[in-house]
């Protein structure tokens, strides 16, 4: 029978550890099909794609009987699978999980996802078993392919959430430095900021400003974050001191998003003559900026100022 050579595509999944997943993309007839290996050894990766050796795997029938083209592969064996299953942490079966072998079941089916570890720890923590949930994670942390850097990153997340809210200061801090050598800086930063904020932890978070303001001092994201969290709290001085830092430190290419963002915070939390004259700010200096001078219409009518707000239709 002819044979028929094929390139593939990867694709990731969560379901087969150490698994690639396959698809067959030059011929149209068996596009359904994916065919799932063990191993890396024989092949390299680059840019998403599988590249394999041109005689290595080749496709002997339209039912995907599939034999090894050269001597030299690695492969140990492959199955044929058809229907893929997508994990959904919402799903009805995985809601109310009676018993602690449940949530072994459900991780060793989904191994590599991150909310199939993180179901697990919640259902532990429903009975009251901190320390339960907190070794499953970093179970999860080791478990996760090293591939995988998002997933590995929503269970330190995680992590830095139990600790923060069910364990102790020192307990965070010493996770949050962990987190540090295996992720990206600025996520891990990012998160712990928004932590501190969410768990109302004020002494720790005056602390950690300073600390990441260093760091990350020209980052905008980090500067609006704070603002938003001092002029919610009623500290309309700092926060307007840390937006004007934020001009001064912060790309001009970023100004135009930064003064939308205060104008707005103005508005919810501050003074309104000052988000107005804001937006006035922004209307003169970035024109081009329409989805900002909409936000500036519809705060104009919210305010009665209908006259104002039509000129600038």
């Amino acid at each position: 029978m002819r044979t028929q050579n094929f390139s593939t595509k990867i694709q990731r999944n969560n379901m087969w550890p150490n698994f690639i997943v396959c698809f067959q993309i030059n011929n149209p007839t068996f596009i359904t099909k994916k065919v799932y290996f063990r191993s890396l050894n024989f092949c390299s990766v680059s840019r998403g794609l599988l590249v394999l050796p041109k005689n290595l795997i080749t496709c002997q029938s339209i039912n995907h009987s599939f034999a090894r083209g050269s001597r030299h592969c690695n492969i140990p064996y492959f199955d044929l699978i058809m229907n893929m299953i997508d994990f959904d942490p919402s799903s009805p079966e995985y809601a109310e999980m009676k018993s602690f072998s449940e949530v072994e079941s459900l991780i060793a089916k989904f191994p590599n996802s991150s909310k199939a570890w993180m179901l697990g720890a919640v259902n532990y923590l429903k009975y009251g078993d901190v320390n339960k949930a907190k070794v499953l994670l970093q179970r999860g942390i080791k478990t996760i392919n090293f591939r995988e850097d998002e997933e590995k990153l929503n269970l330190w997340k995680a992590l830095m959430n139990l600790e923060a809210y069910h364990v102790s200061r020192e307990a965070l801090l010493a996770t949050f430095e962990e987190a540090l050598k295996y992720n990206d800086t600025r996520k891990v930063y990012l998160h712990m900021l928004q932590l501190l904020i969410n768990t109302e932890k004020t002494e720790e978070l005056e602390i950690f400003k300073d600390k990441i303001l260093k760091k990350f001092k020209t980052d905008k994201e980090v500067y609006l974050t704070l603002c938003e969290y001092y002029m919610k709290h009623g500290a309309k001085k700092e926060g307007r001191s840390l937006f004007e830092r934020s001009l001064q430190c912060v790309s001009p290419k970023e100004h135009p998003d930064i003064l939308g963002k205060f104008a707005n915070l103005e508005y919810k939390y501050g003074d309104i003559e000052r988000s107005l004259n804001l937006y006035e700010e922004i209307l003169v200096k970035y024109p081009k900026r329409k989805d900002l001078k909409s936000i500036y219409i519809q705060v104009l009518k919210s305010q009665g100022q209908e006259e104002r707000a039509n000129s600038l239709l």
